[in-house]
């Protein structure tokens, strides 16, 4: 695909604009065309004051553009008069196939591009539809910087990237255990253990056909699911469960996506040995559903950016690719074998009313005044942890029947949730076989508002408040006295504490003069009785 440019004048033209310059050959005689000039790469990086000079010589009858094939990138009307539309005004869907794709190819359904990068640089600004559609296989994503095209106008979609699944398991439902609210499911022929975890399970009979939730736990025969109480499986319904089959394989090196809004859906993002993947900084959006990120091999840093499980707040033009219909559904599920992590730097993760956040082995990591907001549904972790630092923020909420469920931290001493210099607000969450000095620990002058907290949480303490920090009641915040909180989380042992009006178990208080604030007197921030 070129740009071509055509002088209709009898002389040499120097074009209005260009990097380098260009100068167009004559024509044979005034108003036809010259010979055609490739500017793709003249044109190609200018913005839309140069352009503007040069739909001047458009108007003024002295030359003329076209494209030979579907336009690279925006030129910003400057090919109206050839009957072509810009490029901003096209549907952009590129089609990739690591096995029978070609990069020489224009990337349809039928002629491919075989590389991730070659379809990124197909991407372009525009006002409707841009995709890349990866089909199933592995995709070198060498380091560098992935500039976002943004869009255009309030209307314009952002770039998404879209994958194949691998169907991992079909099944029928033996029972649905009452108690789990819908989402404990008893399979009629066992796995192995944790075969599941963070896997999309979609129902596909019966009344909750269609729905696509998250596993959040697998014990071979029972699956947990990440899942609303609206949703109502019933004995004997089926289900498919899938992963990512298209994988961006991060080449040792930081791939960096900056400047603008983009998603990604049914991704698995991974790498032969170390990489970082920087999805977009700078007041980014990003967006992701059923997105997997395998942290063996590499660390995974958002900042200055959004990360939403699960959907944009802009109006699509063509079929929104995301499952807003089916909200909370599926999100990030992030795992390692290592205690890998991944981290967020002046950042944002999730949404109210949005995707599952899964991790397994893994360390999440919330620091330099970020934010997590895990409501609807809360997140689930199998020996993992939520650390939260450095003035940063975290709330996980939802229905207190479908709690978010933390099991079995993998080193002694890490708590399940850690905060530290930092701001909480922490409900509905179940925590068992935590082998910490608490399950839930609260240091370093942090302040955490606790309710509908359950589970056998620790060889130790339930919460360890230390450090200067406080742990409120679920009705109160700081400086205004509280109500009663029902936490039952609980411990090795408990302390009595005189303020409270209702039944915490195992609280511990450790240090400086740390203290719990549910009722009673009104405390500062520190702690002093005014």
């Amino acid at each position: 695909m070129s740009l071509l440019a055509y002088n209709l004048t009898t002389a040499p033209l120097l074009l209005a604009a260009g990097a380098p310059s260009v100068t167009l050959p004559p024509s044979a005689s005034a108003g036809s065309r010259g010979p055609a000039f490739n500017v793709t790469g003249e044109l190609k990086g200018l913005l839309s004051p140069p352009f503007v000079l040069l739909q001047a010589q458009v108007a003024l009858g002295k030359v003329q553009y076209e494209w030979s094939a579907l336009p690279e990138f925006n030129t910003f009307s400057l090919v109206v008069g050839s009957a072509q539309t810009d490029v901003s005004d096209l549907d952009v869907e590129i089609y990739v196939d690591p096995v029978g794709g070609n990069d020489a190819n224009p990337g349809t359904p039928l002629a491919p591009v075989k590389t991730f990068p070659r379809a990124w640089d197909l991407m372009s600004m525009g006002r409707k539809k841009r995709r890349i559609y990866l089909a199933a296989g592995s995709y070198d994503v060498p380091g560098g910087v992935y500039a976002v095209p943004p869009s255009l106008g309030s209307t314009g979609e952002p770039v998404v990237i879209i994958g194949d699944n691998t169907t991992i398991e079909t099944g029928t439902i033996l029972t649905v255990i009452p108690a789990g609210a819908g989402r404990l499911l008893v399979r009629t022929v066992p796995v192995a253990p944790e075969f599941a975890i963070g896997a999309a399970l979609t129902f596909t009979n019966n009344a909750a056909q269609g729905c696509r939730v998250t596993v959040a736990h697998d014990d071979g025969t029972t699956i947990t699911l990440v899942a609303p109480p609206t949703i109502t499986p019933a004995d004997g319904d089926t289900y498919t469960i899938e992963r990512p089959a298209s994988i961006l394989n991060l080449q040792f090196a930081v791939a960096n996506f900056q400047g603008g809004d983009f998603a990604m859906k049914n991704i698995k993002v991974t790498s032969p040995g170390f990489g970082v993947f920087r999805p977009s900084e700078g007041g980014s959006l990003v967006a992701v559903e059923n997105v997997e990120f395998d942290t063996d091999n590499i660390f995974v840093s958002v900042f200055n950016a959004h990360l939403r499980t699960t959907g944009f707040d802009i109006l699509f033009l063509s079929p929104n690719p995301f499952s807003d219909a089916l909200r909370p559904t599926c999100g990030v599920f992030a795992h390692g074998s290592n205690f890998n992590f991944f981290a967020f730097e002046g950042a944002a993760i999730g949404q109210p009313d949005s995707g599952a956040l899964v991790l397994k082995d893994c360390q999440l990591i919330i620091n330099s005044g970020s934010q997590l907001l895990a409501i609807n549904p809360p997140p689930c972790g199998l020996r993992s942890q939520i650390r939260v630092v450095e003035n940063s923020y975290i709330k996980t909420a939802g229905d207190p029947s479908v709690p978010g469920i933390f099991e079995a931290m993998l080193f002694p001493g890490f708590p399940a949730f850690d905060l530290r210099n930092s701001r909480g607000d922490l409900q509905s969450l179940e925590v068992n076989n935590v082998i910490a000095n608490g399950a839930i620990r609260v240091d370093l002058q942090s302040i955490v508002r606790v309710d509908s907290l359950t589970g056998a949480g620790s060889v130790a303490a339930g919460i360890k408040i230390r450090g200067n920090s406080q742990v409120l009641s679920g009705t109160t915040t700081p400086g205004v006295p509280g109500g009663a909180s029902t936490c039952t989380l609980t411990g090795a042992f408990d302390l009595a504490i005189g303020l409270l009006t209702s039944t915490y178990a195992a609280l511990t208080v450790d240090g400086g003069i740390s203290e719990v604030n549910a009722g009673g007197p009104t405390f500062n921030r520190f702690g002093i009785q005014p």
